[in-house]
């Protein structure tokens, strides 16, 4: 999703997207000093219910509920970690889908 925006203020707070003539998006810049176009996107995040621990952990680490990147941040660590576990069980160094 994606609207108009304006205010330079604003879009350096987000995402910017740069779309091409049949409004497909070409590329997207994260908190752009000078923003590249006025159309702003938002995060959106979808999550497995295998997930939800991982959330309540993260919360009872003191998190900020409002950084939600630092979340995924987390979720990848626990992922990663799990994976490096499971590799060193079979005697090599598990390269997963991460």
């Amino acid at each position: 999703m994606y609207y108009h925006e304006p205010g330079l203020t604003t879009l350096q707070k987000t995402g910017v997207i740069t779309q091409d003539a049949q409004s497909r998006v070409i590329d997207i810049h994260k908190k752009p000093q000078q923003s590249q176009s006025n159309w702003p996107v938002h995060p959106f995040y979808i999550y497995r219910i295998e997930d939800i621990p991982l959330i309540f952990d993260y919360l009872a680490q003191g998190w900020k509920t409002e950084a939600t990147g630092n979340l995924v941040r987390l979720m990848y660590r626990n992922i990663f970690d799990c994976m490096a576990n499971a590799g060193k069980k079979n005697g090599h160094r598990d390269r997963g889908m991460l």
